[in-house]
């Protein structure tokens, strides 16, 4: 995969633009600001993508090799969660890079191996939920660096890849076997499930705008509606 596609949200329209690196299968991104992308995985190496150029510029490479990785960003650290490495196992490992120093840092692992899931900020904590992997959830403190695992599990029918964002306090969750579960952040006992029109999963956190979600998934671009609480 040695292409970047860029969507125009006026008119649904996408465009491609070649790159001068194949990121192969696995490979996942996070805005480093309004004009950049950092791009990672599958492999150690790790990129900063230029938007206006389409230029590719290296950046200190990952301790550990990771494809499908969660990734998640604040105002220091980009996080990078979990993954699959080398012999397709399923990593609970984690690091950080940090933005000013530009450098990786090491983190404490989870307490459960994630891949092909998208980490949720909200407010000081990262969420995680992988419900390929596991249906336990784990918050993430980005004051203290610590995990620590919430009481409230994913029911079993969310078992599969999954795309995760949080709007207005509430977790919405999207699966590839075509379901979705939502859940009041903190303040609700169990997750409400229910099926949706399209199979999706990332591990691209979404970008919102209004009562629309934006989802990189399978090459394309989906939307998922807030509203009717189902795909575009």
């Amino acid at each position: 995969m040695n292409q970047v596609q860029l969507y125009d949200l006026s008119t649904h329209q996408s465009t491609l633009q070649n790159l001068p690196v194949d990121f192969g299968w696995g490979g996942s991104y996070t805005p480093l600001s309004s004009n950049s992308l950092m791009c990672l995985g599958p492999t150690k190496s790790v990129y900063e993508l230029d938007l206006a150029s389409i230029q590719l510029s290296p950046l200190p490479g990952l301790r550990v090799p990771r494809a499908y990785a969660g990734v998640a960003k604040n105002e220091e650290f980009v996080y990078i969660f979990g993954g699959q490495g080398q012999g397709m196992k399923v990593l609970n490992s984690c690091e950080k890079y940090s933005l000013r120093d530009k450098l990786w840092l090491s983190m404490g692992n989870m307490q459960f191996g994630r891949c092909e899931f998208t980490p949720c900020p909200f407010q000081a904590n990262i969420y995680l939920l992988s419900p390929k992997t596991t249906l336990k959830i784990e918050k993430f403190s980005t004051e203290t660096d610590v995990f620590a695992q919430i009481s409230v599990p994913l029911p079993g029918q969310l078992q599969s890849p999954s795309v995760s964002f949080i709007s207005n306090g509430e977790l919405y969750l999207l699966t590839d076997s075509q379901k979705l579960g939502c859940w009041k952040v903190e303040s609700r006992e169990e997750f409400r499930v229910s099926d949706t029109n399209k199979r999706c999963w990332s591990s691209q956190l979404p970008l919102l705008v209004g009562p629309v979600a934006y989802i990189a998934y399978g090459g394309a671009v989906e939307r998922f509606s807030l509203e009717t609480f189902a795909f575009i």
